[in-house]
């Protein structure tokens, strides 16, 4: 036999509820940005400050990879100990050269070594 409807109704209001809670829970748990993220993206968004928002894409033992974002546009930012910068975007490959790939550890685009003997 089904549940009644106001069961079911609770149901769904509790999941709902428990949703907006671990959503929240993430949000509030996500570290805060380096003051330069904001400052670097916000030269290349042309956003209103309280409008960008950054979220942290990956990390690396030497830089931290940022997305900042407003009004449907973004943009990536690299920090590392010497500050914040908007990498480079990803060389072409032309040809029958070698193409770019990008250094795990600076996340910047690379000749592979063998290209570049």
């Amino acid at each position: 036999m089904a549940p009644p409807k106001a069961h079911r109704k609770v149901g769904r209001l509790l999941l709902a509820l428990i949703s907006v809670g671990v959503s929240l829970g993430t949000v509030c748990c996500v570290s805060h940005d380096p003051p330069g993220v904001r400052s670097v993206a916000q030269r290349q968004l042309r956003c209103a400050p309280d409008d960008v928002y950054a979220v942290i894409n990956r990390t690396t033992p030497r830089v931290q990879e940022w997305i900042v974002g407003c009004e449907f546009y973004y943009t990536r930012v690299l920090c590392s100990a010497n500050g914040c910068q908007v990498p480079t975007p990803k060389p072409p490959c032309f040809g029958d050269q070698e193409c770019f790939e990008e250094d795990p550890m600076t996340l910047e685009w690379t000749l592979p070594r063998t290209a570049s003997r």
